[in-house]
């Protein structure tokens, strides 16, 4: 995972009820800064043409763009 604090916690509690529960294996924890890069540069062209989406005021617009999109993928 990246450096969120906020999945840390969550996931150091996960553990602590895994050994509170008797489970003997836990989740390691494994931080890089820059893991979701690949993630991230993969979804750059999906992130490019939803954008603007996000102000649409008719929910018909936005499926004739989501249609649009689909044809050139």
């Amino acid at each position: 995972m990246d450096k969120s604090g906020a999945n840390y916690a969550g996931l150091a509690n996960i553990n602590l009820l895994l050994i509170l529960a008797g489970f003997a294996t836990m989740i390691d924890i494994i931080q890089v800064k820059y893991l979701n890069n690949i993630i991230e540069q993969d979804h750059r062209f999906i992130k490019k043409i939803t954008k603007p989406m996000m102000g649409f005021k008719a929910f018909h617009s936005a499926q004739a763009t989501l249609m649009e999109l689909k044809r050139h993928i």
